[in-house]
């Protein structure tokens, strides 16, 4: 724990220096970058693993559904391009 808080104390203002001059368009684009990547990609995780553990078959064919639209398939794609977030085929 103590070698965690000597990084956080080494890189805080190195961080801080480089951040602090990039415009907040840029700092804003990386937010969304990291929002989309802590919510997308358990949110399908999540999905996916309830449909696979429910009795009903009703909900393996929506998620199948979902996964084989061109809908999903472009937003995959550009989630992939735009923010390297991979999400299990």
């Amino acid at each position: 724990m103590e070698v965690i808080q000597q990084l956080l104390t080494f890189l805080g203002p190195i961080a801080e220096q480089y951040l602090g001059k990039l415009p907040a368009t840029v700092l804003q684009v990386l937010v969304l970058i990291g929002a989309l990547r802590l919510v997308v990609k358990p949110l399908m995780v999540a999905l996916t693993a309830f449909a696979k553990e429910t009795e009903t078959p009703k909900d393996d064919e929506v998620l199948a559904k979902i996964e084989t639209s061109k809908a999903y398939k472009l937003l995959l794609f550009v989630l992939d391009w735009l923010a390297s977030i991979k999400i299990k085929k």
